[in-house]
């Protein structure tokens, strides 16, 4: 309906960018970062990639009747790589950054054995460490895991925002889902 009443465009884009923002506070408000903070912007992408579904809408109207199941399946490839291509590229992110954010030279001058910073680099290791008693791991582990968080979430913001911008623009701007053919 919101489609229909403020146009397609206006609701693929501006769902698009409440998402693309909503990532960017992520790395704005780093500072107060908790989970509050983290439920608040994961409702707002929520929110704002719901107006997709406009976009599916917009395909599957666009596409004559005697090719509806090509036009189902181009949508969901294109579905699925942007998942593919999101998760290994914003992954591969967080996932350097957390490694970056784990100096083992630093590590080892605070005392922490150099198998244990080893093992942390690899994965978020800050609840094992409390239980052995290595603070200073676990509170470097929750920094760095924090910091991969919020650059990852700089990342994919300005891309989606940026895609909102692609969309805006592309997108015809008398687009009617409602046409009756």
């Amino acid at each position: 309906r919101s489609g229909a009443a403020a146009g397609a465009r206006r609701v693929m884009a501006g769902g698009i960018a409440i998402a693309g923002l909503a990532l960017l506070l992520l790395f704005l408000l780093r500072g107060a970062l908790g989970y509050p903070l983290v439920a608040v912007v994961m409702a707002l992408v929520g929110l704002g990639m719901g107006s997709l579904a406009v976009g599916s809408a917009a395909l599957m109207g666009a596409t004559p009747p005697e090719k509806a199941s090509s036009g189902a399946a181009f949508e969901e490839i294109a579905y699925d790589l942007g998942n593919v291509l999101g998760v290994a590229v914003l992954g591969s992110i967080a996932s350097i950054t957390y490694r970056l954010g784990l100096d083992a030279d630093s590590l080892a001058e605070a005392g922490v054995d150099a198998g244990l910073a080893a093992q942390a680099s690899q994965s978020y290791a800050a609840s094992i460490a409390r239980e052995h008693g290595l603070d200073e791991l676990a509170s470097r582990a929750t920094a760095s895991f924090n910091g991969s968080v919020v650059l990852t979430s700089a990342v994919g913001g300005l891309i989606t925002v940026i895609v909102a911008v692609l969309v805006h623009r592309l997108v015809p701007r008398g687009l009617d889902l409602q046409s009756d053919e």
